[in-house]
């Protein structure tokens, strides 16, 4: 790798992978959704519950492909998700610190 040469520009996926795995985990453990819209698959080797409801999907995505471009500009910090009940309140919060790596 060359000198000076983030960490985001090697890892991006991995670390978006990991987020993403991480939130479908997060909604089934905590039945933010109901447990049938789940199934379960492996990720590097390690069984996960997965959304299969395409919208659900596809949001997770969406805001997981946002997290990289902060990633890539060097602009991540932290990722916080936070579970509101019916009513508005935050009930469960799950904060992920993200770190730049740079090798010399």
């Amino acid at each position: 790798m060359p000198k000076g040469e983030s960490m985001n520009a090697l890892g991006c996926d991995v670390v978006c992978e990991l987020l993403e795995m991480a939130v479908h985990t997060i909604l089934y453990v905590r039945d933010v959704y109901p447990a049938h819209l789940f199934e379960k698959r492996k990720k590097y080797g390690i069984p996960v519950q997965v959304s299969r409801h395409p919208q659900l999907t596809a949001y997770i995505a969406d805001v997981i492909c946002q997290i990289r471009l902060w990633m890539e500009k060097g602009m991540l910090y932290n990722v916080l998700v936070t579970i509101f009940d019916k009513v508005g309140v935050a009930f469960h919060s799950f904060i992920v610190h993200y770190f730049h790596l740079i090798f010399d």
